[in-house]
């Protein structure tokens, strides 16, 4: 019961930090635009690293359609486009967080 009711909260909270970035999405400002992006692929990323654990260790209760591989694939290259992102705004000289 734990795990439920801690998944609904987790949830809960990644689904905020996602509606906290709309203000920024819809700035004119293309740095404000970058952070958003970045904040949203950080909650993305997490829950799709939080869903491959849950899969290993078997606590999922439903099966992947697609190979859990291509999810894994993904996971990865959405950690490459974090460091991408991270990089333009270390040479852009502004903050992510």
């Amino acid at each position: 019961m734990y795990l439920i009711n801690s998944t609904f909260k987790e949830e809960a909270i990644m689904d905020e930090k996602l509606k906290a970035t709309i203000p920024l999405m819809e700035s004119e400002d293309w740095k404000e635009r970058v952070k958003a992006e970045y904040m949203q692929l950080c909650v993305r990323l997490e829950k799709l690293e939080s869903l491959l654990k849950k899969y290993d260790a078997g606590e999922l209760e439903w099966e992947f359609k697609s190979p859990v591989e291509l999810l894994r694939m993904q996971a990865d290259y959405m950690h490459n486009y974090k460091g991408i992102l991270e990089q333009r705004a270390t040479y852009e000289g502004f903050d992510l967080n």
